[in-house]
């Protein structure tokens, strides 16, 4: 999975990929949050029936950090 990316400031989910088995059913779970616009630390605070491969993702959002937009990534 690519690093997600997080606005500076704003904690809302700009975007992610994610390739590999079972990718399909994790990316939902990331465009819904994108959908309602809730900041990245609600998908943190979630709890993901086991065993999924969604389960993965309050850990992977747990690390990230935000850049600025217009900064070289």
């Amino acid at each position: 999975m690519e690093e997600p990316k997080v606005i500076e400031g704003s904690n809302e989910l700009l975007g992610a990929t994610i390739l590999g088995i079972q990718g399909d059913e994790a990316i939902h779970t990331i465009a819904a949050l994108m959908y309602a616009g809730a900041p990245y630390e609600t998908l943190r605070r979630s709890v993901h029936i086991h065993p999924t491969v969604a389960e993965l993702l309050p850990t992977v959002v747990g690390a990230l950090e935000p850049f600025e937009v217009g900064a070289p990534s």
